[in-house]
């Protein structure tokens, strides 16, 4: 019995994909491109206030 316990547990430990680690995958790309965004649209109005200055 113990044997079969010790291959449940392998089964679960075993990474599988599945939609919510896509998901969470998915929505922490959204958040980098949202930080590189808002850093490039911070240069960008940086430069446009220096240009106009």
């Amino acid at each position: 019995m113990s044997g079969s316990g010790a291959e449940n547990r392998a089964a679960s430990a075993t990474p599988r994909p599945s939609p919510s680690r896509h998901g969470s995958f998915r929505t922490t790309v959204v958040q980098i491109l949202s930080v590189f965004g808002g850093q490039i649209g911070a240069t960008a109005l940086g430069l446009a206030a220096n240009v106009w200055a």
